[in-house]
């Protein structure tokens, strides 16, 4: 029997769940999958093992090549100790190697803590330290970042991973050619090997493939600590394989085979959630990138002609309003997240969509990293400017009076509470992780600004070369259009970055100096002899 929306309104949203009147029986009654991460993707391509699982710059990787180089990744960790529980950290952008190593660790019940390669040294070392893990899947481009501090975690071995590993020929000399100026790497130490050597290990070792437990961990991804201090969250397989199965349930249209491209990266919840492992359950033509900017979405568009993407809104609106695009025909669903949205770029949007003849529209949801990346979203049946969608099927969404777990009704508003010494709870500090957290982020300061000093002379060149060239060449309409699109992108940049060069400035001249820094150490050394004493 369907488990419609009650008649007698209650005006508790967890008990009259108004959002199931979208949704079919089957999607209402039908139980989500008990079972890892890959065993579902395994699962759901078994009949289909020829087709293309993934296309990386060209080079095409059935499910069929795909689950065999899992097998093989995992017997390779297998052979240095990895195994049931244990974390291992992969510090990468999105390749096939990032797919290949979080699938194969998964299938042997270990956990894939991700780490942004953007972090700075002292960040990646916090992470390390904190999670124990002895062995780092790492970007080649990290290596001297990461050879600095290896001496200070427990790292035992480091698997180092070029973006073009799984590249076709042509395309991998391009770009080594385009590289070449970048410091070689001094791997006569033990400790580093290269993912090449990694795959050649003898397999005197199969990976154990283990059973299915539930809310068994499968990834770790760590907040980027926009409303506090950053953390770690742990995500289950059947956190993973929740949000994969109930889109099937919406009345998007997700068919196999169609275009898929990750444009949101793999160390985040929602690209390895909602971009990674979404498509390839639902049969999809993945197109992996390692990097994909406002500035390379109309190149990747235009050479792959995706037909779904998920991505930040302002990727949409660059791709949109490029005067080189002329059809989007190909874009069925435009998954939007991961940032905020007005409506009156929502609407510019749709605009362009209906007149670059894309019958797709711009589906937004909300969530976090928490919820696995998507706890709303969009879909056919209910799209509405200025909303993110409604609950998946499976999902309870409640209004809470602030500071409590009092539920509240639709039209119930409380006073907003004023933030004040009295808002908090003092008793619920951990003072050893606050001192550890402002320690780090006083000495993490220095390069932070200059990797964003860095960033500003970068766009200011690109500025220069741009001016340079609009000087110097004839261009046309569109290409014109698109030059001065472009200088508004940059500019927008430029000016974000000064903008935190600003902030770092005022926290650095008031608060975060070397001296506070040192009392916190100093304080944090009396909390710790507090614990060591008799």
């Amino acid at each position: 029997m369907k488990k419609e929306a009650r008649n007698e309104m209650t005006g508790y949203p967890s008990i009259d769940r108004p959002w199931l009147k979208y949704y079919s029986d089957e999607a209402i009654n039908v139980e989500i999958p008990h079972m890892t991460a890959y065993d579902y993707i395994c699962l759901c391509n078994k009949n289909r093992l020829n087709e293309t699982a993934i296309n990386y710059f060209g080079r095409l990787i059935t499910y069929e090549e795909l689950f065999h180089k899992i097998n093989k990744c995992a017997s390779q960790f297998a052979q240095l100790g990895v195994g049931k529980g244990d974390i291992v950290s992969i510090c990468m952008p999105t390749t096939v190697e990032t797919i290949v190593a979080f699938y194969a660790l998964n299938s042997i019940g270990a956990i894939s803590d991700m780490l942004d390669p953007r972090s700075n040294k002292d960040q990646l070392k916090f992470y390390l330290k904190e999670n124990e893990s002895e062995i780092l899947v790492l970007f080649d481009a990290c290596y001297f970042k990461i050879k600095e501090i290896i001496s200070e975690t427990n790292i035992q071995k480091v698997i180092l991973v070029s973006a073009a590993d799984s590249m076709p020929t042509v395309t991998k000399i391009g770009y080594y050619i385009k590289n070449r100026k970048k410091q070689k790497k001094s791997l006569h130490d033990d400790l580093f090997i290269t993912w090449k050597k990694f795959c050649e290990l003898e397999e005197n070792n199969k990976g154990k493939v283990v059973e299915y437990e539930k809310n068994k961990s499968a990834l770790l991804v760590h907040s980027s600590g926009t409303v506090g201090t950053p953390k770690g969250i742990l995500l289950s397989n059947d956190n993973l394989n929740a949000l994969a199965f109930q889109y099937k349930l919406t009345s998007l249209e997700l068919n196999r085979r169609e275009r898929f491209l990750t444009a949101i990266p793999a160390f985040a919840a929602f690209g390895m959630v909602a971009s990674v492992h979404l498509p390839l359950s639902l049969g999809l033509y993945t197109i992996v990138q390692p990097r994909v900017t406002a500035e390379n979405m109309v190149k990747l568009c235009l050479k792959y002609k995706p037909n779904h993407c998920n991505t930040v809104p302002h990727n949409y609106e660059v791709l949109t309003s490029s005067k080189t695009v002329k059809d989007l025909s190909f874009f069925h669903n435009l998954g939007c997240g991961g940032d905020m949205i007005n409506e009156n770029l929502e609407k510019k949007i749709e605009d362009e969509l209906i007149r670059k003849k894309s019958k797709g529209k711009l589906y937004k949801g909300w969530g976090m990293s928490e919820l696995a990346s998507t706890a709303t979203l969009e879909m056919p049946t209910c799209r509405k400017i200025g909303s993110v969608g409604i609950p998946l099927v499976k999902n309870i969404i409640s209004i809470f009076e602030p500071g409590t777990d009092k539920e509240l009704t639709y039209d119930e508003v409380t006073e907003p509470i004023e933030k004040n010494v009295a808002s908090y709870d003092l008793s619920e500090m951990d003072w050893a992780e606050y001192l550890t957290h402002f320690t780090y982020l006083v000495e993490g300061l220095k390069d932070y600004r200059d990797e964003l000093s860095k960033k500003h002379s970068d766009i200011d060149q690109k500025i220069c070369d741009i001016l340079h060239y609009i000087e110097l060449c004839e261009t046309d309409d569109n290409e014109a259009a698109d030059l001065v699109e472009l200088l508004r992108v940059c500019r927008e940049n430029r000016r974000d970055i000064k903008d935190e060069l600003q902030r770092i400035e005022y926290f650095q001249n008031n608060l975060g100096t070397n001296a506070n820094a040192a009392k916190a150490k100093q304080a944090l050394k009396c909390i710790k002899g507090l614990e060591t004493r008799k």
